[in-house]
C-alpha cells in the first residue's frame, strides 16, 4: 500500500448521471477520439523502430497502426521515465534485453480515499497489486534493483515515481535528453510514493486449482461413505488409507486415472496390491451393478 498526491478535480455538479452512465459516456468519448486519432502502436520497442500494420475490423474495413520511430537514446519516452525503468523492452539495460520478458508481471493499482476537496485530511493514497510466478525476480527486483538504483537499469537516476532512497529527503534528480541526446540533469521536489504497508500472498498455479476442484467435486458427489471391504483385496488397513486420501465410494475408485493411482503410491503397498488385485475394475463391476 502507498500513499501518493492527490490532484484535485472539478466537483461533479448535482445532475451528474450516475457512476454506470459516467462510465458509459467515459467509454463513448474514449472510442469517439481513437476514431479521430487513429490506431497507436503500443508495441514499441525503443531499441529499433517498428513498421505499420494494417489491421481489418468486424465489417471488413482496413485500418493502419501507424510505424513507430525507434527511441534509443530517450528523446521520446526518457530513459529516466517509469514506464521505461520498469519495463525497458527491447531497450539497453544492465541485465540485456533478453531477460526483459522475464520481469513482467501483472499489475493493477486501486485507489482508496475521499477526494481531496471533500475531506482534505483523510487517509488516501494507491493499493498496488501484482501477480507474478516469482517475487524475488519479478517484484522485488523491478522495485529494488531498478526503481530504486540510480544506475540501473541505466544510469539516469532513481524511478521518479516509485523509486526509494531509503531516507526522507524530497530532492532528487534525473536525467533527461535534449534534442541531440545530451543528457541534462533535472532536479525536481518530492516522494511521489511513500509506502506505507505491504504483504505477499501464495495463489496456486493452475494444475493446483485443478486439483483442488477435483477433490471439491469427489467431496460434494460422496456425501455418504460405502463400505470398500467388498472388494477383494481392501482390509481394514488399507481402509483407512484410502479414507484418508479421500477415497470412500466406489466411483471414486473405478474413476481413478493411472496418474492418480501413481500419486497413492508409499510405502503400504497399496498401488501394488490395487494393481494386482484389481481394485479400479472390481470397483467399475460393482457401480455397473448398482446402476443396473
Amino acid at each position: 500500500m502507498a500513499h501518493a498526491p492527490h490532484l484535485p478535480s472539478e466537483a461533479a455538479p448535482d445532475d451528474a448521471p450516475p457512476s454506470s452512465n459516467k462510465a458509459a459516456i467515459g467509454i463513448l468519448m474514449l472510442t469517439i477520439f481513437l476514431d479521430l486519432l487513429g490506431f497507436q502502436n503500443n508495441n514499441f520497442q525503443y531499441q529499433f523502430s517498428e513498421a505499420p500494420v494494417i489491421v481489418t475490423d468486424h465489417s471488413g474495413n482496413e485500418r493502419g497502426i501507424p510505424a513507430t520511430a525507434a527511441d534509443a537514446r530517450g528523446t521520446i519516452v526518457p530513459k529516466a521515465a517509469h514506464i521505461r525503468q520498469i519495463n525497458p523492452r527491447a531497450g539497453q539495460s544492465d541485465r540485456g534485453a533478453e531477460v526483459h520478458p522475464l520481469k513482467l508481471m501483472l499489475r493493477r493499482g486501486v485507489t482508496f480515499g475521499p477526494e481531496m476537496e471533500d475531506e482534505p485530511d483523510a487517509e488516501r493514497g494507491l493499493i498496488f497489486l501484482s501477480y507474478q510466478t516469482s517475487i524475488v525476480n519479478q517484484f522485488l527486483f523491478l522495485q529494488s534493483t531498478w526503481a530504486n538504483s540510480a544506475n540501473a537499469p541505466a544510469s539516469v537516476g532513481r524511478d521518479p515515481l516509485i523509486g526509494q532512497d531509503g531516507s526522507s529527503n524530497p530532492k532528487r534528480t534525473i536525467k533527461i535528453p535534449d534534442a541531440t541526446g545530451r543528457l541534462n540533469v533535472c532536479p525536481f521536489h518530492g516522494r511521489w510514493v511513500v509506502p506505507t504497508a505491504g504483504g505477499y500472498f501464495f495463489a496456486p498455479g493452475i494444475e493446483g486449482l485443478r486439483e483442488l476442484s477435483r477433490h471439491v467435486l469427489i467431496a460434494q458427489a460422496s456425501p455418504e461413505p460405502e463400505d470398500l471391504s467388498q472388494i477383494k483385496g481392501i482390509g481394514p488397513v488399507f481402509l483407512k488409507k484410502l479414507a484418508g486420501l479421500g477415497i470412500t465410494r466406489f466411483d471414486q475408485l473405478a474413476n481413478l486415472t493411472e496418474d492418480e493411482v501413481e500419486k497413492l503410491d508409499d510405502d503400504s503397498g497399496l498401488v501394488k496390491r490395487a494393481r494386482n488385485e484389481d481394485w479400479i475394475g472390481q470397483a467399475r463391476e460393482l457401480v455397473r451393478s448398482f446402476r443396473a
